[in-house]
């Protein structure tokens, strides 16, 4: 992936509760997500690193630290 591909935005839809049953208005929505590549990926990488983060502080809360 080139450097320039990592600083595209991505378009999305916007994100939000559905639209109200025919004739009424639904709650409102947020506008457009756009991020970019770059950000994106940093976001997958450091959302999964937390994670793995969570289950060793578990897994030494029940093994105990010694262990």
């Amino acid at each position: 992936m080139t450097p320039a591909k990592l600083d595209e935005k991505v378009d999305l839809p916007p994100m939000g509760p559905p639209p109200g049953p025919a004739g009424q208005a639904g709650p409102p929505r947020r506008p457009p997500f756009e991020p970019v590549i770059g950000s994106m990926l940093m976001m997958v990488v450091t959302h999964l690193a937390e994670h793995a983060g969570e289950i060793s502080y578990l897994r030494g809360l029940k093994r105990g630290m010694d262990k």
